[in-house]
């Protein structure tokens, strides 16, 4: 028979004001938990939370190690000063051997201006190999103003430890139709830990004609 038990129930204050609160639950048989948080004018470091989460998942018996987790935004609302802004979504992680699969779809609405940005079908695997991890970034990236870009890895990224930029891997950002009749887009090359190569398709005709010289990460 499987055993659940309370782990955790708990009320914080904020060092600002307002409080939070958390309950957790596990299965002490197969290592799934399921939990909630909840926000009631939090405040810490001057941001203010207000809204509730849950979140459930996987642990392994034997490593203790977390095999999968998810977590559910039911519009939890930041205020920081004149910014406001309010959350929806949901992001899973999940472990699979040396790669780590997180995806999310996510709304974030600026309260100011209504205005609403998304990320639709965001995936990330990052896999480590030791000295070095690769990873895959595929999703679509929407803003009111401009509509939206698709991003795919045609190469996976290839980050070596101790450097915070690729030294191998391509993307493309795929947008709106051009003049041509197809969509545009821009691609985006690692050549080293410190250079990458950008070049764009202008006007959808498939072939790129824009591709200026390398340019340093850190002028990207």
């Amino acid at each position: 028979m499987d055993t659940f038990a309370d782990l955790d129930r708990r009320s914080l204050d904020g060092t600002c004001g307002g409080s939070a609160s958390y309950s957790i639950s596990v299965n002490t048989d197969t290592g799934a938990f399921s939990g909630r948080l909840s926000f009631n004018g939090y405040c810490e470091d001057g941001m203010t939370m207000s809204g509730a989460a849950s979140f459930s998942g996987m642990v392994d018996l034997y490593s203790r190690e977390l095999v999968s987790f998810t977590l559910s935004f039911d519009y939890i609302t930041a205020n920081s000063g004149s910014e406001s802004v309010t959350m929806d979504g949901e992001i899973d992680m999940a472990v699979s051997g040396d790669t780590t699969m997180l995806t999310m779809d996510m709304m974030v609405r600026d309260n100011s201006t209504n205005r609403v940005c998304k990320v639709e079908n965001y995936q990330m695997n990052i896999t480590d190999h030791g000295y070095y991890a690769d990873i895959e970034i595929n999703g679509r990236f929407y803003d009111p103003d401009y509509g939206y870009v698709d991003l795919d890895t045609i190469s996976p990224l290839q980050f070596n430890n101790g450097y915070e930029n690729p030294s191998d891997g391509q993307v493309v950002l795929t947008g709106k139709i051009g003049t041509a009749g197809g969509p545009t887009s821009a691609r985006l090359t690692a050549i080293d830990e410190n250079y990458c190569q950008m070049e764009a398709d202008t006007d959808g005709d498939g072939t790129y004609d824009y591709f200026p010289d390398p340019v340093l990460w850190a002028e990207l």
